[in-house]
């Protein structure tokens, strides 16, 4: 996708790469990488639900979006190759590791099927 965000609160910019969905509750996710440098969190990299990226939250008593998107601004995201797992029946290529995810902070991959091409994200333990 590579569109440009800001968090309503931190300020910071984000880069929203790609909706996935996960492919036991077919809950609905987008993927986005800060565009900053964090210790605490070095790759930067989270998913959250859908609905929850494009809400609306109560700021300073007012209701603000928690992204806005900053028109104008378009980045194109190389996506690594980490590799491949094997599901469902087929090779599948790992397209992000070491996603977080926003309210649990476990971390998950997100892979692409070669037969749809929808993008899915998935704990990483369920891979170990």
């Amino acid at each position: 996708m590579g569109q440009i965000y800001q968090h309503y609160k931190n300020e910071q910019l984000y880069d929203l790469c790609l909706e996935a969905e996960h492919p036991e509750t077919s809950q609905q996710f987008v993927v986005y990488l800060g565009l900053y440098t964090s210790e605490k969190f070095p790759n930067n990299r989270w998913a959250r639900p859908i609905s929850m990226f494009f809400e609306n939250v109560t700021h300073e008593g007012n209701r603000v979006p928690r992204f806005t998107k900053l028109e104008g601004i378009v980045i194109d995201t190389l996506l690594p190759d980490f590799g491949h797992i094997f599901h469902r029946g087929e090779m599948c290529p790992i397209v992000l590791n070491n996603v977080l995810h926003s309210e649990t902070l476990e971390p998950h991959i997100v892979y692409q099927s070669g037969s749809s091409g929808k993008y899915y994200f998935e704990e990483t333990n369920n891979f170990l």
